[in-house]
């Protein structure tokens, strides 16, 4: 993000309240047992909404599917039994 500065605010304003309900229909799936992503709408559950939906209006072929949220759980090391487990 350093060569694109502003690039994640951006992409953040961008309309598309479809994705916006997808997101947040399964943020609470995500990570049901990380402490973390726990409060609904809290600080976990907000930094992923935000990373997802810029990520969803960087790259329009893929949008918003359900492996971009599996990805996130392999990517921090998560499945639903807790760390390393994938």
């Amino acid at each position: 993000m350093a060569r694109h500065p502003g690039l994640f605010a951006r992409l953040l304003t961008l309309p598309n309240d479809t994705v916006d309900m997808e997101i947040m229909r399964d943020l609470n799936r995500t990570f049901p047992n990380h402490v973390y992503f726990h409060q609904r709408q809290g600080p976990g559950q907000q930094s992923l909404f935000h990373v997802l939906r810029a990520y969803s209006a960087h790259d329009t072929k893929v949008g918003l599917h359900a492996s971009l949220l599996g990805m996130s759980r392999r990517s921090c090391g998560w499945d639903s039994r807790g760390p390393d487990t994938v």
